[in-house]
Parts: C-alpha cells; structure tokens; sequence
C-alpha cells in the first residue's frame, strides 16, 4: 500500500527469496505470466525512470560468443536506426551471471490472439497491417537479415492503431529442423507458414521465405485460416508446394488483391515480389489513403532522456557499422552450423 515493494516484490519476497530486483541500472517489478510476453520482466531504468521489458537470455545465445555478438550488434543497430514498425529493443547487458536484453514494453494484442477473438478481419484492415510488417521487413532485408518467424504470433496490433513487427534478437535464422520432433506441435504451427523450398536440407531462410509467410498471414486474416490447415509438418510442406491456394471471392476480397496474394505465395521464390517494399508498394492501393501513414505516436515522457542514455554507449557508432557486425557474427554461426552439418 505505501508503494514500497511492487505485488510481484513481496510474492518473492513471501515466498523466502531475496530477488535480487536490481540488475545494473534496472529496477525489476513484475513479471508476466501469460500471453505472448510470458516469462518476460518488467522494469524501470532506475536513472530515468523509464519502464521497460526485461528478456533473460538463456541457451546458445550465452553459451556461444560468436552468437552472442550477433544478438549484441542486432540490438544495437536497431537502436541506432529506429523504426516505427518493429517493436524496439534498446539494449543488452552482461552482468556475468546474468545477459539480459532490454526492450519496449507495447500496449495492444498479438494478430493471433485477435483472430482468435473474431475469427477473421476485414480485408482494408488486413491490407493496412501487413503493409506496416512488409515495411518492417524491407528495412531488416536492407540489412541482410531475414526475420525466419514471420506469422500471427509475431506481428503486434498496437494500441495506437499500427502493426509492428516482433523478432526475437537471441534466436538464430538457421535451417529448417527436419530433424526435430514436434510432439507439441510446435513445428507444425510454424509450418503454417513456411514457404515450400525451407524444406530443402539446409536451406536457409530470406528475404523470398519471409515474403511467402507474411502472404500466408495476410491470407489468414481475410479468411480465417491458413492457406492449408491439418496435418503434420511433411503433410503441410507438401501442400504447400503442390496446391493452389484457396479462393478469396467468398470473403469479399478484390481481385486484384486475390492476385497480390497468390505473387507473394508463388511456389517459385523467383515469382514471388523481389523485395519486401515492393509488397507493400502493392498493397498501397488496398489500404484507406488515412492509414498510409501513422503519424506522429504518442511517446512515453520519459522516452528522450532514457533514449539519449543507452544511445552514449554506441559511442557515435552508425547503424551501417552496426549492420556489418551482425551479417559477419551471422555468417561465423551459419558457416559453424554447417560444419558440423556436415561432419554429422
């Protein structure tokens, strides 16, 4: 009541644990327990006072140096290059025992978690929200890096009326894993929307892979489902590589946009849009001229102080510079990952 420990502090606190609740300059509150931030802490940046989303990392990420400065160079070169269609990460911090990534807290709801509440959206709707993600993606694609998780569970319907992009810094773009077993069905959720040639073996993900699953997400929420629903990982790959996708006319989509659709889902990545502005260069047309543009958004006041913070410790550095780091960290895992493919 006197605002002293947060609810979650004293849980902790009650249940005979210490914390600690302060990591480096970061005060920790609270932790969420459902929904797609699960397992996620909330923060305050205790020398501005900005709140904030605290992710631990665990696994690959801190166990492999060259991993670990791939996720370090993404996150700073997209603090060095912001943009309003992805969800935002400041920072990483290393306190030895404890690597942590530090990201925006957003207001709103997963695609996933809308469609499950109404089933399926209006088509200008639709259009406006895959518009904003193939914006997010041409920016990474500029950069050399495919997202490699494009789907309804990634793709943030903020409250301000805008999609932002989510990805995960600690997770590798690497091959499919044909190898892995699915009994949660996991894989097969992810194969809803994978582009047929990522079955290949050791077929990396794109820029073409990632344009095919945003197709499939745009298909979904015109319809309702993903263009081939059922089945196991094998049964949903080799639907998508041999059948048509379902028609579009019953739920009172244009042609036109029947057509954008079916380029971006080619079973041929040479088919498919070249890049993914060109995608949302086509789905322009289909989007209220009002919502072509988001605006100035509403940012928390502590925002500027906390920003101009983080950002002195890229000493200057460019986004550019940035980039290059995270293609050769990039390239050192992926070409490990081979060699040992192929010595397996």
């Amino acid at each position: 009541r006197g605002n002293v420990l947060s609810r979650y502090q004293a849980t902790v606190l009650q249940n005979g644990r210490s914390g600690p609740f302060l990591y480096g300059e970061y005060k920790l509150y609270d932790r969420i327990e459902s929904g797609r931030w699960k397992g996620v802490f909330r923060a305050v940046h205790a020398p501005t006072n900005h709140p904030v989303l605290l992710q631990f990392a665990t696994g690959p990420a801190t166990q492999d140096p060259q991993h670990w400065a791939f996720v370090v160079s993404q996150v700073h070169n997209r603090l060095a290059a912001p943009f309003p269609y992805w969800h935002r990460y400041f920072e990483v911090v290393d306190l030895g025992s404890f690597k942590f990534l530090v990201a925006e807290e957003l207001a709103g709801e997963s695609l996933d978690q809308r469609l499950a509440q109404v089933g399926r959206l209006p088509w200008r709707d639709a259009c406006a929200w895959i518009r904003h993600a193939a914006l997010a993606l041409a920016q990474l694609h500029r950069w050399q890096l495919p997202h490699a998780a494009v789907r309804p569970v990634t793709l943030w319907l903020a409250a301000q009326g805008h999609c932002r992009l989510l990805q995960d810094p600690t997770q590798f773009p690497g091959p499919w894993p044909s190898q892995a077993s699915d009994t949660d069905g996991a894989l097969a959720a992810r194969a809803d929307y994978a582009a047929p040639e990522l079955q290949q073996t050791g077929k990396v993900p794109d820029a073409q892979s990632d344009i095919y699953a945003l197709g499939c997400c745009l298909f979904q929420m015109i319809t309702g489902q993903p263009p081939f629903p059922g089945g196991d990982v094998a049964q949903k790959f080799q639907r998508h590589a041999s059948e048509p996708i379902q028609s579009l006319a019953p739920y009172g989509a244009p042609e036109q946009l029947a057509q954008v659709i079916a380029y971006m889902m080619a079973k041929n990545p040479a088919v498919r849009f070249p890049t993914a502005q060109a995608v949302a260069d086509q789905l322009g047309p289909f989007v209220d001229p009002a919502r072509l543009n988001i605006g100035n958004l509403a940012v928390t006041p502590t925002l500027p102080a906390y920003e101009q913070f983080v950002q002195q410790r890229g000493l200057g550095r460019t986004s550019e510079a940035f980039s290059a780091e995270t293609v050769a960290a990039r390239q050192a895992v992926a070409a490990r990952q081979a060699e040992a493919a192929r010595q397996a």
